[in-house]
């Protein structure tokens, strides 16, 4: 990786290198965006957060603009990092102009952005966070998307209030998005995990009329779940 930066020092020097300029004729190239995002993700997988953001910092420098992808790396790798309060900085600086007038670069948070909140607190069954993070993005004019109420289904899941998870299918639904295997399965799981074999089978129901087919990871969830009924036939 510091290689990488190494090419990319390099490559904003050339503007410096008269006699290359007048090879291509006064025309001087210089690193995008994505150029950038490339070695910020290699920080990122590396969970060098310092190094990560001291290139974001290097990028205005350098008066290379950004793009939202980016700023969706950081906060995923801050996420991962468990530094919810440097993740909520950077989300801060999309909502609004900080560091960046966001509102001339025509960049404002998408459904990654805040499903990647989303994800973090529903890993923790912190459903309360999900809800307010889901009528954020609704007054913010982000529509949530099926990865969106995926993540609310995993929230409420986990807080073991798998009624509240079957609610987000009618939510999912009303929004105009069609469900997916995933969603539902999830959904089952929460059901199994209580034992409430019915309802989980009901569940299953829905699926079929959405036109969908389950999967192994379906079965695998009522398997366990009859499993820990100890339900030989269930199974």
């Amino acid at each position: 990786v510091e290689e990488a930066e190494e090419v990319l020092r390099r490559w904003h020097n050339e503007k410096f290198d008269l006699e290359r300029q007048s090879d291509r004729g006064g025309f001087v190239s210089k690193p995008t965006a994505a150029s950038y995002g490339l070695v910020i993700d290699a920080w990122v997988e590396r969970r060098d957060m310092l190094r990560a953001r001291k290139l974001l910092q290097q990028m205005q420098w350098e008066r290379v603009a950004p793009s939202l992808p980016l700023f969706n790396i950081l906060i995923d790798g801050y996420l991962r990092s468990e530094n919810i309060g440097a993740a909520e900085g950077i989300f801060r600086e999309l909502e609004s102009s900080g560091t960046w007038d966001m509102d001339s670069l025509g960049i404002r948070p998408d459904n990654v952005s805040y499903t990647l909140f989303l994800d973090y607190w529903a890993k923790q069954g912190q459903a309360d966070a999900c809800e307010r993070i889901f009528e954020r993005m609704k007054r913010k004019g982000v529509a949530p998307d099926v990865t969106a109420h995926g993540a609310m289904v995993k929230a409420y899941a986990r807080s073991r209030d798998a009624e509240a998870a079957a609610n987000v299918l009618n939510r999912l639904k009303d929004s105009g998005s069609k469900p997916s295997v995933e969603i539902f399965s999830a959904v089952i799981a929460a059901f199994c995990t209580l034992g409430n074999m019915s309802r989980a089978r009901d569940i299953l129901d829905q699926m079929f009329e959405e036109g969908l087919r389950p999967n192994e990871r379906t079965f695998a969830h009522f398997a366990w779940g009859y499993g820990q009924l100890e339900d030989i036939n269930g199974i």
